[in-house]
């Protein structure tokens, strides 16, 4: 068990059971190893908390951090491999979603660590709670 993943376990709150937050740990594990399985780039994005996490394989692939904060309100890192344009049609086809067709596909000429571009097709899952008025995030593979 991770660092973070023992910190939620030891700060749960008494209406969080000691076992649902194992479980949720223990689905964060299968889901971390079929994404290393896979060579894909697995992206989650929470709006709650306004990060992004991004399967291991997207440092050694594209540069990025593991996880990016406030990802919609500051400025792209240098070196990021979206151009800003990108970025922004990426969020903007996020916003467009909807539960009717809630998938984005998308590809982008993405610049990897050592200055080559290369495309990359990205699909995106946007999802929202209690209905189209709460969105939620969006959780999706970026593939080369």
């Amino acid at each position: 068990m991770d660092e973070v993943s023992q910190d939620v376990i030891e700060q749960g709150s008494d209406n969080t059971p000691k076992r649902s937050i194992e479980l949720l740990e223990q689905e964060r594990v299968k889901y971390q190893f079929l994404a290393s399985l896979s060579n894909e780039i697995v992206v989650d994005y929470d709006r709650e908390t306004d990060s992004v996490t991004f399967s291991d394989i997207a440092k050694e692939e594209l540069g990025l951090e593991l996880e990016m904060n406030r990802v919609s309100t500051r400025p792209l890192p240098e070196g990021f491999p979206f151009s800003e344009e990108d970025w922004k049609i990426l969020g903007e086809q996020i916003v467009s979603a909807n539960p009717e067709n809630p998938f984005v596909q998308e590809d982008f000429l993405l610049t990897r660590p050592n200055g080559e571009r290369q495309w990359y097709h990205c699909t995106l899952r946007v999802m929202w709670l209690h209905g189209m008025s709460n969105f939620s995030g969006c959780i999706g593979k970026i593939v080369n």
